[in-house]
């Protein structure tokens, strides 16, 4: 024991602590490992008082060489130390599930490496001494975003009939954001369902895209639910409905996209979508009549739904997708579902040319364009008519193009292609794979 407290049990050489032994300061700290000439050097282990502990190469007293670092908070490093310091090649795993991989300089990410923050896609990345520099997702389609919204139930006690048909917004998201079939980031994708696809959020969500696209991002907005269209009185124009619409305030509670006559005419979907700074914007619409939900509506012209989309034809890079044509019906779930399937690849099988022609563009085998989903849509929609509308085939799905412009929706990246692409980019920065214990 020394006059500070310590308290030594190992080998000594010449009153120096030297070879193995154990160390038990007064704070409650410890070290266990090789000593040289009464400094940790060689292996050991270093237990702090915080709850920080150390395992691998000591040199001349300090951690030097090869090691598992693990903060009092958590935070887990495994790679190479330099004086005391993370420096050189390593791997660094936070708490909520967060990693980075790659080059480390006086305790800072630094150079080039791989991160994924928890809820994020992996990406290429690059650091300028604990500063980002750049990011690149791997992932099929790094720029691409996407709102989805599926409501079924309404806040005022109201069901879609036949909604069991249509596939969730969950759903549509879980194909998107996997890099297998679609290749959107992660953290590019939201997803409203029912309750959560209330008018604030669904108006927070679009704000979201707004603020942090650019105008190379490509932007998917696909909303599956009640729509109503009022030919007359001070509410006459054309309205989506979120979660918690109220007809006796329809302005107030709905998504308004187009109300009034003349020039003075328009409404807020026409002014957010305008003012999205993406240059390639895909807005699908898989609407229902509303019934029960506002029976103040019938069935009549679709004078404002037709005035809505002229209005999108207008704008620059805006594609309209719809489930039918005006005049149509719109059976629940065929529309939907039929989006679903080819986000996905179904009826895309190896064996079946003219299904691959359809859900992959020739000149890329990877990627499906707005021209390749429409020509799926048309092709497969009458197959999908349930036996008691298959005597009224009236539904037809459309597109609207501005200037005819054909832009990739998604992008897949082949199964035995994109783990190959991920090991690559690890071993061309020399690392291997590390495993915490």
């Amino acid at each position: 024991a020394s006059a500070t407290g310590e308290v030594y049990e190992g080998d000594w050489s010449k009153d120096l602590r030297h070879g193995h032994g154990m160390q038990r300061d007064p704070d409650g700290g410890e070290y266990s490992g090789m000593w040289l000439l009464d400094k940790r050097h060689g292996v050991g282990k270093q237990l702090w008082a915080s709850g920080a502990r150390y395992e691998g190469d000591f040199n001349e007293g300090k951690m030097h060489g090869r090691g598992v670092l693990q903060s009092e908070t958590g935070t887990i490093y495994q790679g190479e130390m330099y004086d005391g310091l993370r420096h050189g090649k390593g791997k660094l795993l936070f708490v909520d599930g967060s990693w980075y991989e790659g080059g480390f300089s006086r305790d800072r990410m630094h150079g080039m490496g791989l991160e994924q923050i928890a809820g994020s896609t992996e990406s290429n990345v690059e650091y300028d001494f604990g500063s980002l520099v750049s990011r690149q997702p791997l992932s099929g389609c790094p720029y691409h975003y996407a709102l989805i919204i599926s409501i079924a139930y309404y806040e005022k006690r109201y069901k879609i009939p036949a909604s069991e048909r249509m596939p969730r917004a969950s759903a549509i998201a879980r194909v998107l954001k996997d890099p297998l079939l679609a290749g959107y980031p992660l953290e590019n994708v939201t997803a409203l369902t029912d309750e959560e696809a209330t008018r604030d959020a669904i108006l927070k969500a679009l704000e979201r895209l707004r603020t942090g696209c650019s105008s190379n991002s490509t932007i998917f907005i696909y909303f599956d639910g009640v729509a109503a269209e009022v030919t007359a009185g001070p509410d006459a124009g054309y309205y989506l409905c979120p979660f918690d619409y109220d007809p006796t305030d329809r302005k107030g509670s709905s998504l308004e996209c187009f109300t009034g006559y003349g020039p003075d005419a328009g409404g807020r979907m026409i002014d957010i979508l305008a003012e999205l700074p993406s240059e390639k914007v895909l807005f699908t619409l898989s609407t229902q009549f509303p019934d029960a939900l506002d029976s103040d509506v019938t069935y009549g012209s679709p004078f404002f739904r037709e005035k809505f989309i002229e209005r999108l034809q207008g704008l620059s890079g805006r594609a309209i997708m719809c489930g039918s044509k005006m005049d149509e019906p719109a059976y629940t779930g065929i529309f939907p579902n039929l989006i679903f399937d080819c986000l996905a690849g179904v009826g895309d099988e190896d064996n079946d040319i003219d299904n691959q022609f359809y859900a992959r563009i020739a000149a890329d085998g990877n990627a499906l364009y707005t021209f390749n989903l429409m020509d799926y849509l048309r092709r497969h929609m009458h197959q999908r008519l349930p036996k008691e509308y298959a005597s009224d085939p009236r539904m037809h799905a459309h597109i609207t193009l501005d200037g005819g412009d054909n832009f990739v929706v998604s992008k897949r990246s082949h199964p035995t292609r994109f783990p190959m692409e991920i090991a690559k980019a690890k071993a061309d920065l020399g690392i291997q794979g590390v495993v915490f214990n």
